[in-house]
């Protein structure tokens, strides 16, 4: 299997060496020309290959964004990422504070053996914008070349993200730190202000039906 490195940022370049390897990867894509939020919730797309197959696993968790999206992974079009949650282009999907709440949605793709998430094109997978109709191409939101604002991140596993409107710094106070000395805060995507990530139904209710541990209050 794969192994994970981290290098996220909202103002600086994504760089992943080829020698670092993963496992589990989920990519937080933000809007193509709207970045006022900095909020990385407009597509959630995790994606999970094990090393020499030629299936990669991806799985859709979120839509932050208003605007037609759609998933393309080279010159594949995978869905739009509302269409996929069966919900108009104008409703938020799983942001916690507006929108509706929906399953994360399950697809496949064909990837090549030496498939890998750790390259520094974010393994080939893109978010592009279309009109509102979907047939007029607008922009795309893909990995950022040296000196380019990145608006889209890759961190291991299963990251929870901010809600609609909370910029990360927010939700991720070590976030700066990190972009700031990459020596330090390595582990920022652990430490997160859980009032500011996204929880679904089901976990929130779980959490708030936990008895209290004897002796605390």
């Amino acid at each position: 299997r794969q192994r994970a490195v981290y290098f996220i940022s909202e103002a600086l370049v994504i760089v992943l060496p080829k020698g670092a390897l993963v496992n589990n990867m989920l990519e937080a894509y933000r809007r193509i020309g709207e970045d006022a939020d900095y909020d990385f919730n407009d597509v959630v797309l995790r994606i999970s290959h094990v090393a020499g197959e030629t299936t990669a696993h991806c799985t859709l968790l979120a839509s932050g964004g208003t605007l037609c999206n759609k998933v393309f992974y080279g010159d594949n079009c995978e869905g739009e990422v509302h269409e996929m949650f069966g919900v108009d282009v104008t409703t938020m999907v799983n942001t916690q504070v507006v929108g509706e709440e929906k399953e994360p949605v399950e697809f496949d793709v064909t990837v090549p053996a030496d498939f890998t998430m750790s390259d520094t094109d974010m393994g080939g997978f893109v978010i592009k914008r279309f009109s509102e109709d979907g047939t007029v191409y607008v922009g795309e939101v893909a990995a950022p070349k040296m000196g380019q604002i990145p608006y889209m991140i890759c961190v291991p596993s299963n990251w929870e993200w901010p809600w609609e409107m909370t910029n990360i710094t927010e939700a991720y106070p070590e976030f700066s730190t990190w972009c700031s000395d990459h020596n330090q805060a390595k582990d920022w995507f652990l430490n997160c202000n859980g009032d500011k990530v996204y929880k679904s139904a089901a976990a929130a209710d779980a959490e708030a039906s936990m008895e209290p541990i004897p002796g605390q209050n």
